[in-house]
């Protein structure tokens, strides 16, 4: 496994230090992208150590939620760094969760023609997931991360018990892909974080680190997505499309709600496709619905998901590719799952 870009820290003044001491190198400026909750609860914790040992120091804020992932807000992003004069050596600092780490993951990779940025996530769902791995991205036309790159930042810091500032709903959402990393790499893990009466911060947080490893351990051996990393797609096929609808339909649902939805789905696509064992295909399902009840979400049609599925980026040669469990802790990808088949599972 390659060196790890992440670095975890006790206090948010040593992660400070640590922006600090990467724009000393280069007489950086550092610019700090986030968004209007995270300016309230964790921009006061870092930014007065930024002021006092950088030479300057801009924040740019953006709305909180999805609906700032996109070419719009991107362009005024684009335009707020050339009217600052940022140049191709200083630093950008994405400061908050999933939206804020994909925009400005995007925006440092292509601002003259890419610069250098930390991920400093203070979700749940960025520690795990988003920060982790160089995919970032907007969403375009309805479909979720419909445009991105690969870009690698300088570094993750991860300043654990900013989760606290969390709503439970947004907790909750980051579970999801802890969830998923325990389901196809590590049983252990999953009935550990299934044995969880309630997900709190407390409870939580010894197992943010590990399942940050299983995301870091996968990506380390592709990180152009070309074999084993797919396997973090399992859930997404049919929850992005589930997300995206409700994006357009401006209705509330988490990143986590919809790939936890997802997830169930899909196992029962494995099991009704012969792939997982009767046994490990309730195991699953049940632990997925303790947490996430099934019958509690509005499930969209398989007409209406036709559209969305049909652009997964997966797809190949028309056909849908998904990554499905075979059992407990292990998983496949580039399972063809044909449109039949899928219709029947969703009817």
């Amino acid at each position: 496994m390659k060196k790890s870009l992440v670095q975890f820290f006790n206090s948010p003044v040593d992660l400070a230090k640590v922006i600090a001491e990467a724009a000393a190198k280069d007489q950086s400026k550092v610019i700090i992208l986030t968004d209007d909750n995270v300016s309230e609860y964790c921009l006061p914790l870092i930014l007065p150590v930024l002021n006092e040992l950088c030479t300057s120091v801009e924040v740019i804020e953006v709305e909180a939620g999805e609906a700032s992932k996109n070419i719009n807000f991107l362009g005024h992003l684009w335009t707020q760094l050339l009217e600052s004069h940022v140049e191709k050596k200083d630093l950008i600092i994405n400061l908050g969760g999933g939206v804020v780490c994909d925009l400005g993951g995007f925006a440092a990779a292509t601002y003259k023609r890419g610069m250098n940025f930390f991920q400093v996530p203070t979700s749940l769902l960025a520690m795990v997931d988003a920060a982790i791995g160089g995919k970032n991205g907007i969403d375009h036309d309805g479909m979720k991360n419909a445009v991105g790159t690969l870009s690698s930042p300088n570094g993750i810091l991860v300043y654990r018990k900013f989760i606290e500032t969390l709503p439970q709903k947004q907790l909750v959402s980051g579970f999801a892909e802890m969830l998923k990393h325990a389901l196809i790499a590590d049983a252990l893990q999953w009935e550990r974080l299934t044995g969880i009466s309630s997900p709190t911060s407390k409870s939580l947080m010894p197992f943010i680190k590990p399942s940050i490893r299983i995301k870091e351990k996968i990506i380390s051996r592709d990180l152009r997505e070309s074999g084993e990393r797919k396997l973090l797609n399992f859930g997404h096929t049919i929850g992005h499309a589930i997300e995206s609808f409700y994006l357009e339909n401006q209705k509330d649902l988490t990143h986590g709600e919809a790939i936890a939805i997802g997830m169930q789905i899909e196992t029962f696509i494995a099991f009704q496709l012969g792939k997982i064992k009767e046994h490990d295909f309730h195991l699953i399902t049940n632990g997925l619905s303790n947490f996430f009840p099934y019958s509690q979400y509005e499930i969209p049609s398989f007409d209406m998901l036709l559209p969305y599925l049909r652009n997964d980026k997966k797809n190949f040669n028309g056909e849908f590719r998904m990554t499905l469990p075979v059992n407990l802790g292990r998983a496949e990808f580039d399972i063809t799952v044909t449109e039949a088949a899928l219709r029947k599972v969703m009817s």
